[in-house]
């Protein structure tokens, strides 16, 4: 410790004092975010989707900085494929992304320095962790030695100026949040929760941050892609008559008469009065989200979309 030279005033504090991101308020940058959840809620799903994020600096979830990123696949290889032909799918023009399924030890000091040091020479700022309990090759999670080593590792792979994303299993009790040592969670500054909910719907939940975005839930729906199934950033489940209305409605405006004519062929079951009112109600919500707005020109109404 040298005081002599590194005490700053605090009037005169520098760029390194202050908090930034690489996804606005969920991801710090150069620091580790654990994502956890349970079985089969979506974990490998919102972080491959989240890698595709960075890799190519796409906005939907939040402001987003690009750069180069490493998956570290260390579980469930079957299937994975599926997973990224999906996703290069829905981004066809996205970058590739960097996989391996290389085992690593987080334990392992001579794991952690190659890793960084590959980091390092490729232009790497964003590592995926899938999972932590993969990257224990030995010890037990629960202790809290080993939760000192991992905060060890993860401190020697920030210090190189890499953002980690490191995906963990609740607990027994899912209330308690991820599973191990204290250790492990509470020393990490950033953590969200992946919650799947009825149907194709899901979110995940900010539950530790150092910004007001604590406590916020981003949803998202699942999508089938071919063999695999995709994650569309902060959309609610919607019904199949709000799934036509946004076939037909285009960035033009589109008379509301005109749409209750051309949906009516398709619910010839349901009287015109109840059909109008229906149709009326899915346009009032999609207009609180954001996705058509409704205009009125003499007495006309319109809608287009926004988005």
């Amino acid at each position: 410790m040298n005081l002599e030279q590194n005490v700053e005033l605090s009037t005169e504090l520098g760029k390194g004092w202050n908090q930034e991101w690489l996804m606005e308020k969920i991801l710090p940058k150069n620091q580790t975010t654990m994502g956890y959840g349970d079985e089969d809620s979506y974990k490998t799903f919102t972080a491959l989707n989240i890698a595709f994020q960075v890799n190519n600096g796409l906005q939907e979830i939040a402001m987003t900085n690009q750069t180069g990123v490493l998956y570290l696949c260390l579980e469930n290889h079957s299937g994975f494929n599926e997973r990224v032909k999906a996703i290069h799918k829905r981004y066809p023009s996205a970058s590739n992304l960097k996989i391996s399924r290389e085992p690593f030890d987080i334990l392992d000091t001579e794991d952690v320095y190659d890793l960084t040091q590959y980091c390092m020479n490729n232009d790497i700022g964003f590592v995926v962790i899938d999972t932590l309990s993969r990257a224990i090759h030995s010890g037990d999670e629960s202790s809290a030695s080993v939760g000192r080593d991992i905060r060890n590792a993860f401190t020697i792979i920030n210090a190189n100026e890499i953002t980690v994303l490191c995906i963990h299993h609740t607990g027994k009790n899912g209330s308690n949040g991820a599973r191990g040592s204290s250790i492990i969670t509470y020393d990490i500054p950033s953590r969200f929760v992946v919650k799947k909910l009825k149907g194709n719907k899901g979110y995940i939940k900010i539950v530790k941050t150092k910004s007001d975005n604590e406590h916020k839930k981003i949803p998202f729906v699942v999508e089938a892609c071919d063999e695999s199934l995709n994650i569309i950033w902060n959309q609610e489940s919607k019904s199949k008559l709000s799934n036509q209305i946004l076939e037909i409605v285009t960035g033009s405006e589109y008379k509301v008469t005109d749409l209750k004519q051309d949906l009516q062929q398709h619910y010839q079951e349901i009287k015109l009065d109840s059909f109008s009112k229906k149709i009326n109600r899915e346009i009032e919500k999609l207009v609180q989200e954001g996705i058509i707005e409704q205009i009125q020109m003499d007495k006309v109404k319109f809608i287009r979309r926004t988005k």
